[in-house]
């Protein structure tokens, strides 16, 4: 299953390159399949700790235009090189960034974010779009995709970090917190 904004994405994905925002909630590498066989998709993944079997299910997993970036093999740069390629960056937005962090609210708490998804938007004007992707029942999933999501400059680059990482989390709309609405209306 999926929502309407999903379905017309996957029937016509949008020009350019994209920043796709997304968080450890849900199912993301169904999100991933999904979205890969419509625009050319690049996420940064963790390797697993045997090399074979990372090879094995970084092969197996996606059956669309999708590449995976090791976690710490991935550098602002190499994001700019994948958006002028016209592909979708996906970067998680609920690692915990410490003391090189912007604090901003979630979930009634101040957390830590990084600030790479605001940064990519304002130095490139590439558009945002939050998804997810959560299981309703068993072997059925709904996918969500809001945006997209502009980042405008205000002079201020911490306002306007915390502005551009705060528009994801919520969607980039003035109905509340999007990401923090999906997470409480729960998981199978």
């Amino acid at each position: 299953d999926s929502a309407p904004a999903p379905a017309a994405f996957v029937d016509r994905p949008p020009e350019g390159g994209i920043v796709l925002a997304c968080g450890h909630f849900g199912n993301a590498e169904i999100a991933g399949m999904v979205l890969s066989t419509c625009k050319p998709l690049v996420g940064i993944a963790r390797p697993l700790t045997n090399p074979w079997v990372d090879r094995y299910v970084n092969k197996e997993r996606f059956g669309g235009d999708f590449e995976s970036i090791p976690k710490h093999g991935a550098d602002m740069h190499r994001f700019l090189d994948i958006l002028k390629q016209g592909k979708a960056l996906a970067l998680m937005i609920d690692q915990h960034a410490g003391t090189r962090g912007v604090l901003l609210p979630f979930l009634g708490k101040l957390a830590s974010t990084h600030s790479a998804i605001a940064l990519l938007a304002l130095i490139t004007k590439t558009p945002v779009y939050f998804g997810y992707c959560r299981r309703t029942a068993p072997v059925r999933f709904e996918c969500g995709l809001r945006g997209p999501i502009s980042c405008e400059r205000s002079g201020s680059k911490q306002e306007d970090i915390a502005v551009g990482d705060v528009a994801p989390v919520s969607g980039g709309l003035a109905d509340g917190d999007f990401l923090e609405g999906i997470i409480c209306q729960g998981s199978h």
